[in-house]
């Protein structure tokens, strides 16, 4: 896995499509890039909505865009998806995104839930 170093810079990192270290840059940087954030951070961690899975069906007891965040990634640590979970729990409140949001705070409580984090 590489990791970003001092000449990185996000236009590049976007360029490449490397989810995990544009997330990182951003949290090393302080920035505030909710769009992107989501964007990568969905890439990342394999979001699927099932807004882009279904057919617009109207039907009236719909209660919006069901998400699933898988529980494992390939190649990405424990404390890593954390992060990421994290950082796009904050960046879906910011664009006003509830469903993620609270798709990220359900994966994270289940998983803080199921360790000894103190």
């Amino acid at each position: 896995m590489m990791t970003t170093g001092p000449e990185e810079d996000l236009p590049t990192l976007i360029a490449r499509q490397d989810h995990l270290n544009i997330l990182r840059y951003i949290r090393a940087h302080k920035l505030r890039e909710p769009r992107t954030v989501v964007t990568h951070g969905e890439l990342l961690l394999g979001i699927i909505s099932d807004d882009e899975t279904k057919n617009d069906n109207n039907d009236d007891d719909d209660d919006g865009p069901s998400i699933t965040i898988p529980r494992r990634q390939r190649g990405l640590g424990n404390a890593e998806r954390l992060a990421a979970l994290e950082q796009l729990c904050v960046a879906s409140l910011d664009l006003g995104n509830l469903p993620l949001a609270e798709a990220c705070l359900d994966a994270l409580q289940a998983r803080t839930s199921s360790t000894s984090l103190v």
